[in-house]
């Protein structure tokens, strides 16, 4: 265990490399999970079958596994860095207005992607009479924005030193790109909206997550508990969105139900613009 000086330089040394530059770390973790998603609607439908796709997405977690195993790395030896339990981290969170909005706008982030790209290549075959390579390939468009933007955005907002604007103007015009890409289906503008859409809503959550690990009153050494509440929420609103809002909207499979869901869905993301309204600025250039 560190003492004295030796602690606090170790806690310092911590607190610099969460926060600099956090968007753009953030970014980075995120992107991983929008390519694994893109890869998905692009190859789905090449596999002869639901039981060949199983076993891909069996084997791969294994591969991922091991490599983590034979490669991943613990903290530096002779650095321990004492940080309070998960349970505080979580107490703090819940004490938190700033948390709180962070995971429901975590949740809407996750309830609107998971609504929108599992059914958007469903309604271009169904409506628009497209093969399922193809409706697939414009899906996954949504994606590569998603994860291009998880790289830009953040970028961009570390450099400019603010973060609550990054979230808001992203949430207004990925839900305005969003509902003209099926609204205008189907041709180039289709695409090209999903695409856009996609690149702005990608900066919402790794800059969402920066924020979190900057909010003063949690710290760094609390963010395990803190984080842990907010993803609870998070995936809470990627299972429970599509499941009770979006589905039944798009159940009758006709072009006024699509055109329902998917404006339904372009609501529920332009609902986080007011929930990072409300969110203190915890950029550099806000704190001054």
């Amino acid at each position: 265990m560190l003492r004295g000086n030796d602690a606090e330089f170790a806690q310092v040394s911590w607190h610099l490399v969460s926060l600099s530059p956090g968007g753009i770390a953030n970014g980075i973790i995120l992107s991983g999970l929008n390519i694994g998603a893109a890869l998905g609607l692009f190859t789905g439908p090449l596999f002869p079958g639901w039981k060949t796709a199983f076993v891909a997405v069996s084997v791969l977690p294994l591969v991922v596994a091991t490599l983590w195993v034979v490669l991943g790395r613990n903290a530096p030896k002779g650095i321990t860095i004492l940080t309070p339990s998960v349970i505080t981290g979580i107490k703090k969170g819940m004490g938190s207005k700033n948390v709180w909005l962070i995971a429901f706008g975590q949740c809407l982030f996750l309830g609107a992607f998971v609504g929108l790209s599992g059914n958007f290549p469903t309604a271009l075959e169904k409506i628009h009479r497209v093969n399922p390579q193809t409706a697939g390939a414009i899906a996954s468009l949504l994606t590569w924005g998603v994860t291009l933007g998880n790289f830009l955005v953040p970028m961009i907002s570390d450099k400019v030193g603010l973060r609550k604007i990054f979230v808001s103007s992203g949430a207004l015009v990925s839900a305005m790109c969003f509902f003209l890409a099926w609204y205008l289906a189907l041709g180039t503008a289709t695409g090209v909206f999903i695409f856009v859409g996609g690149l702005f809503f990608g900066g919402i959550q790794p800059v969402l997550f920066a924020i979190l690990v900057e909010l003063p009153e949690i710290g760094p050494e609390c963010l395990g508990g803190t984080s842990g509440l907010v993803s609870t929420l998070l995936n809470a609103g990627g299972f429970l969105i599509p499941l009770l809002i979006i589905s039944p909207l798009l159940a009758p499979g006709t072009v006024g139900a699509y055109t329902t869901g998917f404006l339904t869905t372009s609501l529920i993301i332009a609902i986080i613009a007011p929930l990072a309204a409300l969110l203190i600025e915890t950029g550099p250039k806000g704190k001054i």
